[in-house]
């Protein structure tokens, strides 16, 4: 009514808003600086998990779109300290200065001259709403010559991990966070979507040591499969990327290692002999 001009009425029920500002980590060889070719960090729609104590609490990018610092605003949490982890992982959980229940997918979205950003894993701890993400895995950059329908990145060792359900554990020493798999872990990771020729793709990986050995394959618009197989060990490091460079089907360290018709080639072929199934000789 007119008498009550001069009243604030205040809705205790509503949801009290909390703003974050949130920064990336980057150096010389990463940021998504580096990848874009532009001075560009947070992308809209960009969401991050606050955890304190048992509360797991969606942030949204409200402000700073296209720029190296944004600004995240969600329900508001008790005063910090803070934990957080992009992207929002719905099961994430606090345990003491690690976080639980985290996905490295062991399936990527193929994004040109880029990455997808649910596998690009960042961790960040703070006492106040000023967060410093730093990056959680490495990159894998390839460059097929010809279109693809996916790139499959595998560890030749059968306990060398590159995907899975994980822990982020958190060095208070270096304030870095790393990678420890928990379950349904994959020595492979595959990259999947419409993959042009003549473009970078980029592969998140955790920061490890492929001591066994490592291959990359390349299954074209037809179906035929391309492999490189590297022998020697190969290590992945946290916030950097390993380049693979260029992949051409004329390349002499790419075979044809399967063609469309689900043959194998006939220099990859084993001749397994005579052997008996209910009663019958199958040669």
């Amino acid at each position: 009514s007119s008498e009550d001009n001069n009243t604030t009425i205040e809705n205790e029920s509503a949801v009290k808003v909390m703003t974050f500002t949130a920064t990336q980590e980057g150096n010389e060889a990463s940021t998504r600086a580096i990848l874009s070719g532009t001075n560009i960090h947070w992308e809209s729609k960009d969401k991050i998990s606050l955890l304190y104590s048992s509360e797991n609490k969606q942030f949204t990018l409200t402000d700073g779109a296209g720029s190296t610092s944004g600004k995240f605003s969600g329900e508001a949490l008790e005063s910090g300290p803070y934990t957080a982890v992009y992207p929002y992982q719905s099961t994430a959980s606090l345990s003491g200065n690690d976080v639980t229940n985290v996905t490295l997918p062991a399936t990527q979205t193929a994004t040109a001259n880029s990455f997808d950003k649910v596998a690009a894993l960042m961790m960040a701890k703070s006492d106040n709403t000023t967060l410093e993400f730093k990056n959680a895995v490495g990159y894998v950059k390839v460059i097929p010559k010809f279109a693809c329908s996916k790139i499959v990145l595998k560890a030749a060792g059968a306990s060398e991990y590159l995907a899975g359900k994980c822990t982020l554990l958190y060095d208070t020493n270096s304030n870095k966070p790393s990678i420890a798999f928990t379950s349904e872990q994959s020595t492979s990771i595959t990259l999947s979507g419409t993959i042009t020729a003549n473009t970078a793709y980029y592969i998140a990986v955790p920061a490890v040591t492929l001591s066994a050995g490592w291959s990359i394959s390349f299954t074209d618009t037809t179906g035929d499969v391309y492999t490189r197989t590297g022998s020697k060990e190969i290590e992945f490091k946290r916030n950097t990327i390993i380049n693979l460079g260029e992949f051409s089907r004329t390349d002499n360290n790419l075979k044809l290692t399967l063609t469309q018709n689900g043959n194998v080639s006939a220099d990859k072929q084993v001749d397994m002999g005579v052997f008996t199934i209910d009663k019958k000789n199958i040669d």
